[in-house]
């Protein structure tokens, strides 16, 4: 289990770490290839469109930056919910997709309050070769 406050603090970090102008560059789609299926014009839309992905990047992003101008200088989970979109936890590292679709990673500290450095949550300082959770001897 990931402790809240590790997320809080890596969230917080991210917010104040992000360049506003990195925002505009947008994700790279390649235009979708639409063959001509049929003859009857509304079926040939309905399949165009059905290919096609809306573009709202431009206006998520304008929405983004603007949250981001009147960010709180604390943790604020209402705030957070407002510009994140998606949370990925992998080992100790936190992918947060923005609102836009912008993923930015940002590494967790999962250090324990007695100040001993665990590895993920078990505590355990090492795995025996091989896999398996078991500590080393």
């Amino acid at each position: 289990m990931i402790p809240e406050a590790a997320l809080e603090k890596a969230f917080m970090e991210l917010m104040r770490s992000i360049d506003l102008s990195d925002l505009q560059d947008g994700p790279k789609r390649a235009a979708p290839d639409i063959e001509i299926k049929y003859d009857d014009p509304v079926k040939q839309a309905e399949y165009a469109y059905s290919l096609i992905e809306i573009d709202d990047f431009a206006y998520l992003t304008k929405k983004l930056k603007k949250l981001l101008l009147e960010a709180p200088p604390v943790f604020d989970g209402e705030f957070m919910k407002s510009v994140v979109r998606r949370i990925t936890v992998c080992g100790d590292r936190a992918e947060f997709e923005l609102l836009n679709g912008k993923t930015y990673g940002k590494e967790l500290s999962l250090g324990a309050a007695d100040g001993k450095e665990r590895v993920g949550h078990t505590g355990a300082k090492k795995y025996a070769p091989g896999g398996g959770g078991q500590r080393r001897a």
